[in-house]
C-alpha cells in the first residue's frame, strides 16, 4: 500500500513538473518571437518604404514582418496578422513602392522620395534647392513636350521633372486632383521618347526631331508675318475674347503647323498674360494664365 501511494505521487510530481516544463519552453518561445520581431522592425525603420507602410497600414508593430527577397533591383516584404495580410514590393531603381492588401487588392502604387539611409541636413537643403529650382522650369520649352501635349493634353503646370541629367529627362503628368497619371522618357542622346500611362501601360515610343533654331534673319521674316496675321480670323479666337477679353492686338502667334497653333496674349504692358494652345486634330483649346493655370480645356466647334 506505500509503495502504491509512492508511486503515485512520484507520477503526479513528474506529470506537474513536465507540465511546467512545458510552459516554460512556450513561454521562451513567446519570448523569443517578440524580441525577433522588435528587431525586423527596427530593422525596417531603416528602409525608404517604412514611413509609407507605416502610414498604409494601421497597428504596424503588431504584424509579423517577413523579408522574403532584397536584391539590387528590389525589396519584398510580407506583414502578417490574424486577420489580414499585406505584401510590400519595392522598386530600388525607379523608387516605386506597391502595396497589395490580400484581401482588397492593390492599396498604393506610387513613387516615393527617401533613401535607405537617414539624410543630413545639407541634403535636406540641396532637396529643397532642387524643388525650387524645378518650379522655376519651364517644361514646355523641351523638345519632346510637344509630343506630350498632342498625346495626353498635357499642360506645363502639372508636368513634374522627377529626374535631369545628361542621359535622360523624366516627367510626371498629373490629372487636375493632382494624381499622377502619366510618365515621360525622353532619352537624350537618341531622342526616343516614351509616355506610360501609369494604368494603362505604354502609349508613346518613337525617336521625336527636334526644332532647328531660327537664325536673326528667319526671327525677323517670322515676326514680319506674325503682325501681318489677321488672328481674330481663326476659330479659337472667338472664346479667348471671351474668357480672357484678348484682342488682335495683344495675341501673338508663336507657333503655328499642322497639329497645333499656340499664341501668347500680353496685358496692355507687353507682359505676357495667357497662353492659349489649339489642337487642330481635335479641336481642342487649352487656355493657360501664366500666373494662376489653365482656364479653359474644351473641344470646340
Amino acid at each position: 500500500m506505500k509503495t502504491l501511494l509512492l508511486t503515485t505521487m512520484a507520477g503526479a510530481l513528474l506529470f506537474t513538473g513536465g507540465f511546467a516544463g512545458a510552459e516554460n519552453v512556450d513561454a521562451t518561445n513567446t519570448t523569443d518571437q517578440l524580441k525577433l520581431q522588435t528587431n525586423i522592425l527596427n530593422n525596417l525603420e531603416q528602409y525608404t518604404e517604412y514611413e509609407v507602410l507605416d502610414d498604409q497600414i494601421d497597428d504596424l508593430e503588431d504584424y509579423n514582418v517577413q523579408i522574403v527577397e532584397d536584391n539590387q533591383g528590389k525589396r519584398v516584404i510580407m506583414l502578417t496578422n490574424n486577420n489580414q495580410q499585406f505584401k510590400s514590393i519595392f522598386i530600388k531603381e525607379t523608387n516605386r513602392l506597391k502595396i497589395i492588401d490580400f484581401g482588397k487588392g492593390p492599396i498604393f502604387n506610387q513613387v516615393i522620395t527617401g533613401t535607405d539611409f537617414p539624410e543630413v541636413d545639407d541634403d535636406d537643403n540641396e532637396s529643397e534647392e532642387e524643388e525650387e529650382n524645378e518650379s522655376t522650369v519651364d517644361v514646355d520649352d523641351f523638345i519632346e513636350f510637344d509630343t506630350l501635349e498632342e498625346k495626353i493634353n498635357a499642360d506645363d503646370d502639372h508636368a513634374q521633372i522627377v529626374e535631369d541629367n545628361e542621359s535622360k529627362r523624366v516627367m510626371l503628368v498629373s490629372n487636375e486632383d493632382n494624381q499622377k497619371q502619366y510618365k515621360s522618357i525622353f532619352v537624350k542622346d537618341t531622342n526616343r521618347l516614351k509616355i506610360i500611362d501609369l494604368k494603362g501601360g505604354e502609349v508613346f515610343n518613337q525617336i521625336i526631331q527636334a526644332e532647328q533654331p531660327e537664325s536673326d534673319d528667319d526671327e525677323n521674316e517670322s515676326e514680319e508675318n506674325e503682325s501681318a496675321t489677321d488672328v481674330d480670323d481663326f476659330i479659337e479666337f472667338d472664346i479667348l475674347e471671351e474668357q480672357v477679353n484678348a484682342d488682335d492686338d495683344s495675341a501673338r502667334i508663336v507657333e503655328d503647323n499642322p497639329h497645333k497653333r499656340v499664341m501668347f496674349v500680353s496685358s496692355e504692358d507687353s507682359h505676357k498674360q495667357y497662353k492659349s494652345i489649339f489642337v487642330k486634330d481635335t479641336n481642342r483649346l487649352k487656355i493657360i494664365d501664366l500666373q494662376g493655370g489653365q482656364i479653359f480645356n474644351e473641344i470646340i466647334k
